[in-house]
């Protein structure tokens, strides 16, 4: 997760500290995506709008549903519920490749 929360950040202008919380990573990547719409035309920003909202989508889901909660000691995951959530990391990662190129996102793809 950290190369791709990485790769969009850069994408987006935005430099993220690695040891900052999730939520100061989400709020920052959502200051890159909202200058980004301010920068472009609404016509042209209707055609990049899903992949912003669902990539933050994403990382929202991760850290409210898996990564909270286990960081903080209040869940642990069968195997099921862990394949569930390397899924969803899988998932976000193969998104934000269909638009972004970097080598962090295709180490992580393993291409």
């Amino acid at each position: 997760m950290q190369d791709g929360l990485d790769a969009l950040a850069r994408h987006l202008g935005e430099k993220i500290d690695i040891f900052s919380t999730w939520e100061k990573i989400i709020e920052a990547i959502e200051s890159g995506v909202k200058r980004k719409r301010d920068s472009m035309a609404h016509a042209k920003w209707k055609t990049v709008e899903a992949f912003y909202d669902e990539s933050l989508s994403d990382l929202r889901s991760v850290k409210n549903a898996w990564r909270n909660p286990t960081m903080h000691f209040r869940r642990t995951y069968n195997e099921q519920q862990a394949s569930k959530v390397r899924d969803r990391v899988r998932d976000f990662m193969l998104h934000i490749s269909t638009k972004l190129r970097g080598r962090p996102v295709r180490r992580v793809l393993g291409a």
